[in-house]
């Protein structure tokens, strides 16, 4: 399905998406955050008020009670007080720190990014691998569910567009890196979601031989894997998620660092910006959005910091870059080329 074509089905046809939401933990009493406005299909949380605690995800492809930390190699944890249940208008919560509020009784404040649920699928032969999981055409972005070979091989990926970004997981085992392809930087490059450091070959990252994505771009219907270990070692199950541009709804984008303010245009207002410096180490992962009055790292367990305003600002189509702010985001230093993820 072409891109103009998919425009019909954007937010305005089908509804909202994606939402941002605000919360105050209650810990160590569950909670049920709501007016999300829709069942959401992943859900991720963040402590803004302490150091200590790292954005998490859950998904339902996995389950309830079930996700894992962006900021570590750990494998999935498994806990009955994490996000206990999916619900029509949002998501609950049991007395886990990283889920509602960090310290017993400090009701720290909370951010949360839902993402709406989409069709289930299963037994996806498209691929080399066979896979499972959940896509969202509106939004732009399916979990897939897999388990790896070993060997160079491509997964279906449940959406009716090509993938721009995706990001690799293994979920039972520990010590897999978040591997993150992006098409600006070429199928032979990787990043790593849970670290700071720039896009680059498996030579560049020390792993020797082999390419990370098979040096084989995405299609309509796959993604490529190489047989690099953190992607698809042999028995090892994985999730991927995948990001394709939806009109009005979801951009996957690069831009060249200035000195000067730059208007990055989306096609729609956004309620979310990630940005990543890609050619140039010790960067990291800086996460905006329209309800918080700093920043954040998915790559670290920081607090909230910064202003908002002192790197970005939202508008109508898309959002301004302060000129030379900072080689997280914006500045010509070194002649970085920047990715990022805008949803609305």
């Amino acid at each position: 399905m072409s891109f103009n074509k998919r425009l019909a089905t954007g937010a305005g046809a089908a509804g909202p998406q994606f939402k941002v939401k605000a919360f105050t933990g209650n810990r160590p009493n569950s909670q049920s955050v709501t007016g999300i406005g829709f069942e959401p299909g992943m859900v991720i949380a963040k402590l803004l008020s302490a150091s200590g605690y790292g954005a998490v995800v859950a998904n339902q492809v996995r389950g309830a009670q079930k996700f894992l930390d962006i900021t570590n190699t750990a494998a999935e944890v498994s806990a009955s007080n994490s996000l206990t249940s999916f619900d029509s208008d949002g998501f609950s919560v049991g007395g886990y720190g990283n889920w509602n509020g960090g310290l017993s009784g400090a009701n720290g404040d909370m951010i949360s990014y839902s993402f709406k649920k989409g069709t289930d699928f299963s037994g996806n032969n498209n691929g080399s691998i066979t896979s499972s999981g959940n896509a969202n055409n509106d939004l732009g972005i399916s979990i897939v569910d897999f388990t790896g070979t070993g060997a160079n091989a491509t997964v279906g990926h449940g959406l009716s567009a090509t993938p721009e970004m995706y990001i690799v997981k293994s979920y039972d085992t520990a010590g897999r890196n978040w591997s993150v392809f992006h098409q600006s930087q070429g199928n032979d490059k990787a990043a790593f979601l849970h670290t700071d450091g720039a896009f680059n070959t498996t030579s560049g990252w020390g792993y020797g031989s082999g390419s990370f994505w098979n040096t084989t771009s995405p299609t309509s219907t796959t993604i490529s894997l190489g047989s690099i270990a953190d992607m698809n070692a042999s028995g090892n199950k994985f999730l991927a998620l995948c990001f394709a541009s939806t009109a009005g709804v979801l951009k996957v984008g690069s831009y060249n660092g200035s000195n000067s303010n730059l208007q990055v245009t989306t096609g729609f207002q956004p309620s979310f910006v990630m940005v990543k410096n890609a050619t140039v180490a010790s960067t990291d992962w800086t996460v905006f959005d329209d309800q918080k009055s700093g920043f954040i790292n998915f790559n670290e367990n920081s607090a909230m910091t910064g202003s908002i305003g002192s790197f970005l600002s939202f508008n109508s189509t898309g959002f301004e870059l302060v000129g030379n702010s900072g080689n997280n985001v914006n500045t010509a230093t070194n002649s970085p080329s920047y990715i990022y993820l805008a949803i609305k």
